[in-house]
């Protein structure tokens, strides 16, 4: 899944639902990536995704549902 907000309070709001969503049905989330550090200091370390895929001289870059995302400069 993709997706995006307009603030950080917003994103991690829809973060908490649907972690606590999926997790109803014994579903855990795994993978996370972002741009904001916020949402994903609380989360455990073996569900961020932290395999880089590609690095472009200081960009590093990774795979996301098929397609190539700079988690740093792409907001």
């Amino acid at each position: 899944m993709i997706t995006g907000t307009d603030d950080v309070d917003t994103a991690l709001s829809l973060q908490q639902d649907l972690i606590e969503m999926l997790r109803k049905v014994e579903f855990t989330l795994r993978k996370w990536s972002s741009n904001h550090p916020a949402l994903l200091k609380h989360l455990p370390p073996e569900d961020i995704e932290r395999r880089l895929l590609l690095s472009f001289g200081n960009e590093d870059v990774i795979k996301a549902v098929g397609l190539l995302w700079n988690s740093t400069t792409e907001k």
